[in-house]
């Protein structure tokens, strides 16, 4: 038998289970083969593979983080924690654990009416720009003081307010060519002759009662006691 260095055999870099490890027998003085698998039987392989893991020392984390999957711990997180267990324990410290407001200053004032929805839309005024900044007038000066003749064409009936009329009525005349259904206001068979308006030159009139006054010459007609309509010296109409 040829004698063989074990420097001499081929290294390897794993070993399956079935592979063989040459021994000696210490007791027996003989030497002898064990498979890889019988060598290591109730050792483990990886670490995960101790279900009930104790430590013969002080773990040094060596300025690393555990990873525990969501969180990590680390050297300084551990020492909050115990800065915070030296507070006490805080569910003996009578802190409440409900409230009800009935603080009446708070409740009657602005504040107590502000709702989410106020406040959302204060944030959307607020991404709507400085509005100092925007060039709106801070001043006005009205130059159209109404003193001079102002045209308003084009006016929709319903812009102008019954008040705006009446308020002028006394300023108010109406001529005889402006009444196109005069004949509605002035009984058949009443006429006045040409000249200066007089009782003497009143012919006929169907109308009810009338009065002239001699020093102006305004005729004035009356239904049932109240006056309805004057008729002046220049044939001018109006109806009261």
């Amino acid at each position: 038998m040829s004698t063989v260095k074990i420097s001499d055999l081929t290294a390897l870099t794993s070993a399956d289970n079935a592979d063989l490890l040459l021994i000696t027998d210490s007791d027996l003085g003989q030497s002898k083969h064990i498979t890889v698998q019988n060598l290591l039987s109730g050792y483990i392989k990886n670490v995960v593979e101790d279900t009930t893991p104790q430590l013969g020392g002080t773990l040094d984390a060596n300025g690393n983080s555990i990873d525990m999957g969501t969180n990590d711990i680390t050297d300084t997180k551990v020492g909050q924690w115990d800065t915070a267990y030296g507070w006490g324990d805080h569910s003996t410290a009578g802190y409440l654990t409900s409230f009800t407001e009935t603080d009446p200053v708070f409740t009657a004032s602005d504040a107590a009416g502000i709702t989410s929805t106020d406040i959302s839309n204060w944030n959307t005024a607020y991404g709507w720009g400085d509005h100092a900044s925007a060039g709106y007038l801070t001043s006005f000066t009205e130059t159209n003081n109404l003193t001079a003749a102002v045209t308003w064409a084009n006016i929709p009936d319903a812009n102008v307010p019954q008040s705006a009329v009446t308020q002028h009525q006394a300023a108010l005349t109406i001529t005889e060519s402006q009444i196109s259904d005069l004949g509605s206001y002035i009984a058949d068979g009443f006429s006045v002759t040409s000249g200066t308006l007089t009782t003497a030159n009143i012919t006929t009139a169907d109308f009810g009662n009338y009065t002239i006054a001699e020093s102006t010459g305004i005729l004035s007609f009356s239904n049932s006691g109240t006056p309805v309509m004057q008729l002046d010296a220049s044939g001018g109409f109006t109806i009261l």
